[in-house]
C-alpha cells in the first residue's frame, strides 16, 4: 500500500513541474530542490551543500493506518501542513531545509553552525519536530540522523546513512529519534549483515514454524553461552531489528509486536545474567509465534471467505474446479482442499454441489425456466446428471419439486 501511495504521489509530481529542468530551476523552492536531489531527479547543486551539514530522514510510523484521514489529498491535507508546522520552529527556519520524498517520508538538510554542540542540537531539533507533528497532526514520526557531511559529493551517502539509522527506530518504539552518537545503539550496517545469520529463524518465528524455530534457537543459545552476555544482548537486538524489517516490508501489523512504549534497548539491557536472557528469549519467541499463528489463522480465514465469494460468483461455470479456486486465492491445491474441508465441514465438491442445487431450487420457485435451462444456469452441461444430483440431495426429482 505504501509503495502504491508513494508512486501515485510521485506521478502527480512528475505530471506537473519537473524540478530538475533548467526552466524551473530559478522558480522552485529550496525544499523542492532538496527533494529532487534526494530522489535523483536533478543534479546535485554544490552551492546548496556549502559547509558542514547533517542529513535527517523522517518517516510517519505505520503510515497505512493514517493515510485514510487525508482523503487522497496528500499535498493539501498532509504535506503542506506538515511543512508549515516545521517552518514555525525558529531553529528549523534558520538553518534547515525540509523536503518531501513521499507522503510518508521526508528529508532534512541541517546546516552545522553551532560548533561542538551540533550533535545535541540536531537531536533536540528532531525531537521538537516529532513532538509538534504528533501534537498538532496526531502523527507519530520517527527520525534517523546521519554523520557529518561536507559538499555535494557527500550528500547521497549521508542521505542513505540517515535512512539506515531511521530503520533502527523499531528498537526504541514509535516516534523515536536515532543517531550515530547514542551510546549502546545498534549499528545499522551490522544489523543488516546479521540478516543472513538470522533469516531462517526470523522467517520461522513469523510463520510459526515450530521445527525451524526449535532448531535455530538451540544454535542461537549455544552461541550466546559461547560468546558471553554482552555479545548475546547485541545479537538479540540484531534479531529483533530484522523481525521489524520483515514485518514492515510486508506491511504486516507491526504495531502488534512493536508497540509505542516498548524500548528493547532497555528491556534487554536489564537482563543481568545468561539464564534470565534465555528465559526472556523463550518467552519472546513464544509471544512472536502466537502472534504469527493468530495472523496466519486470520489470513487463512480471509482466504476461505474469498474462496467462497469466488464460488458464488462462478458456480454457473461448468469449468469451475478445486484447482481454479485454489489458484485464485494463491494456495496449493492439496492444502486448499484440506483447509476448506476443515473450515466448512464438507469437501469442496460437496460445497459446490450444495450451492448449485440451492440456486436451482430458487430458480424453480421464482422463474418459469425449463429444467434443462435451470441445469445450464447452475453449471451442469448434462440435464441427466443434474437430475441425478438434485434427486440425491432433495429426495425428489426436479419436476416433482417444482410441482
Amino acid at each position: 500500500m505504501l509503495k502504491g501511495l508513494s508512486e501515485e504521489w510521485e506521478s502527480e509530481d512528475e505530471a506537473g513541474r519537473q524540478p530538475g529542468t533548467e526552466e524551473s530551476r530559478e522558480t522552485i523552492s529550496d525544499s523542492e530542490r532538496l527533494s529532487a536531489m534526494a530522489m535523483g531527479k536533478c543534479e546535485l547543486d554544490e552551492s546548496f551543500f556549502d559547509g558542514d551539514y547533517l542529513v535527517v530522514q523522517f518517516e510517519i510510523d505505520e503510515f497505512q493506518k493514517h493515510a485514510g484521514r487525508f482523503a487522497g489529498d496528500f499535498e493539501g491535507e498532509l504535506i503542506r501542513p506538515l511543512l508549515e508546522f516545521a517552518a514555525q520552529i525558529p531553529r528549523v527556519a534558520s538553518r534547515c531545509v525540509l523536503g518531501t520524498i513521499s507522503p510518508s517520508r521526508y528529508v532534512m538538510h541541517y546546516r552545522i553552525s553551532d560548533g561542538a554542540q551540533y550533535q545535541d542540537n540536531v537531536v533536540s531539533t528532531c525531537r521538537q519536530l516529532c513532538s509538534v507533528w504528533n501534537n498538532f497532526l496526531n502523527l507519530p514520526v520517527s527520525a534517523g540522523i546521519s554523520t557529518k557531511g561536507n559538499g555535494a559529493g557527500d550528500f547521497l551517502a549521508r542521505f542513505e546513512e540517515a535512512g539506515g539509522w531511521l530503520s533502527l527506530h523499531w528498537l526504541k518504539g514509535k516516534a523515536a529519534v536515532c543517531s550515530p552518537w547514542e551510546r549502546g545503539s545498534v549499528d545499522y550496517l551490522a544489523a543488516k549483515d546479521a540478516f543472513v545469520r538470522y533469516k531462517r529463524l526470523a522467517v520461522g518465528l513469523l510463520t510459526a514454524d515450530e521445527m525451524a524455530v526449535s532448531e535455530e534457537k538451540q544454535k542461537l543459545i549455544a552461541a550466546f553461552y559461547r560468546n558471553g552476555l554482552s555479545s548475546a544482548k547485541q545479537e538479540l537486538l540484531y534479531l529483533i531489528c530484522n523481525l521489524a524489517w520483515i514485518l514492515n516490508e510486508s506491511h504486516d501489523d507491526i504495531g502488534a509486536l512493536f508497540a509505542e512504549k516498548v524500548n528493547y534497548y532497555e528491556k534487554i539491557g536489564r537482563l543481568e545474567e545468561m539464564g534470565s536472557l534465555e528465559l526472556w528469549l523463550n518467552n519472546y519467541f513464544r509471544w512472536v509465534m502466537d502472534y504469527a499463528a493468530h495472523q496466519n489463522d486470520r489470513r487463512q480465514a480471509d482466504m476461505m471467505s474469498r474462496a467462497k465469494r469466488f464460488i458464488m460468483d462462478n458456480y454457473a461455470n461448468p469449468e469451475l474446479t478445486l484447482g481454479s479456486v485454489a489458484g485464485y486465492v494463491g494456495l496449493n491445491e492439496k492444502y486448499f482442499s484440506s483447509r476448506f474441508t476443515k473450515e466448512e465441514g464438507m469437501t469442496f465438491s460437496n460445497y459446490l454441489t450444495e450451492v448449485r442445487i440451492r440456486k436451482a431450487r430458487e430458480l424453480m420457485e421464482q422463474t418459469d425456466l425449463k429444467i434443462y435451462e435451470i441445469s445450464q444456469s447452475v453449471g451442469y452441461n448434462s440435464v441427466e446428471h443434474f437430475t441425478r444430483v438434485f434427486k440425491k440431495i432433495c429426495q425428489v426429482s426436479p419436476g416433482a419439486y417444482r410441482k
